[in-house]
């Protein structure tokens, strides 16, 4: 399988459980805007567009987490989303979800497929 390696460069193991970053991909469509979050059993990734109004969660550059450090936050209306599976479960997308991206390995980096389809992600 080919594998297209996320920017900036991402070890499987760089991210503790509850930490997160920011990272992009190319894909065939242009592009992507990812948020990595890490767990215990590796890393998660989602698209980082709010399916309320397709913005970025990131309040600042690669800043995702609330307060709390808990939830992945949405910068425009406060929608909390769950890091272990990006459903929102306070806010005004309350029974969507982030937009989970299957993450490849190669030599240790993490990457996509490159079949993978995207939608796009906010900019």
């Amino acid at each position: 399988m080919d594998i297209t390696l996320l920017a900036p460069a991402t070890a499987r193991d760089a991210l503790a459980a509850g930490a997160t970053r920011a990272a992009m991909v190319e894909t065939r469509d242009g592009p992507r805007h990812l948020i990595l979050v890490g767990a215990e059993d590796g890393a998660r990734a989602y698209l980082n567009s709010c399916p309320h109004q397709g913005v970025r969660l990131d309040w600042q550059p690669g800043v995702f987490l609330d307060v709390e450090g808990t939830h992945l936050q949405c910068s425009m209306h406060g929608a909390l989303f769950a890091l272990a599976d990006g459903h929102c479960v306070s806010g005004p997308c309350v029974g969507r979800a982030l937009h989970a991206v299957p993450l490849q390995e190669l030599d240790g980096l993490l990457g996509i497929a490159h079949e993978t389809t995207l939608p796009a992600s906010a900019r």
